[in-house]
């Protein structure tokens, strides 16, 4: 078990860690996990990150994240970057409530995996990077606030929500060259803060339905924004 509240100092965790209380990651300070580490964090606690942190596995040593007990005990919290910078890589998120969630903060996540989450990846502002990720059987894949940044070549399958827009305002996000098919209800809803805010989300497969069945926007209901996404692939995206 992790031991102290507060890391201060540049820190390195591998191997086996289990976070048993809210370990807060101070401004100034860099935190990271070497491939093939498990996190395992108890019921409602989570990682909170002010400074830097950096988890970049491979292929063969994928980092995974998940609830200490496997589930048993209840859903951890969260990752949370606020103000910070985050770079994940080859990770595997699961049985959180929001797993990865930041704030204004400058964040890479490439080749990572969540699934089983409340809420797979939930950001406001950015820059944010969301390049070649899998959102399955979560309850929403992502959740963009104010999102500033780029989702692209990604998978969205099997959630109620593959991806829910808070509210954008001409904040600069757009949505490409993603797959997106048998999401429970949608697989893009606008939420009800955009009014008259359109998503940019060209390129995108919309799965054999196609966009106007899949997606929540203007068109059913007046002035939330439409989605954009003109042209679209006529066929799933080999990513």
């Amino acid at each position: 078990p992790w031991p102290t509240r507060h890391i201060v100092i540049d820190t390195t965790w591998q191997g086996s860690v289990i976070v048993p209380r809210k370990v807060r990651v101070d401004a100034g300070a860099a935190l990271t996990i070497r491939p093939g580490a498990t996190v395992r964090v108890a019921p409602d606690r989570g990682i909170w990150v002010n400074g830097t942190i950096s988890a970049v596995g491979d292929e063969g040593q994928r980092i995974v994240f998940t609830a200490v007990g496997n589930g048993d005990q209840g859903h951890w919290h969260q990752v949370m970057v606020e103000k910070g910078r985050g770079e994940f890589a080859n990770c595997d998120f699961t049985q959180a409530r929001i797993a990865l969630h930041s704030h204004f903060s400058d964040m890479r996540v490439a080749g990572c995996r969540f699934f089983e989450n409340e809420i797979g990846y939930r950001f406001k502002g950015g820059p944010v990077m969301i390049r070649g990720c899998e959102f399955s059987k979560n309850g929403y894949g992502v959740v963009p606030n104010l999102g500033q940044g780029r989702i692209e070549k990604c998978e969205f399958s099997a959630n109620e929500v593959g991806i829910i827009v808070r509210e954008e305002k001409d904040h600069g996000l757009t949505i490409t060259g993603n797959n997106f098919f048998d999401n429970t209800k949608f697989n893009l809803r606008m939420g009800a803060f955009n009014p008259g805010q359109d998503v940019n989300a060209p390129a995108n497969w919309w799965g054999p339905q196609g966009a106007a069945a899949t997606i929540y926007d203007a068109a059913d209901e007046p002035g939330i924004g439409r989605v954009l996404t003109a042209p679209e692939a006529s066929s799933r995206l080999a990513l």
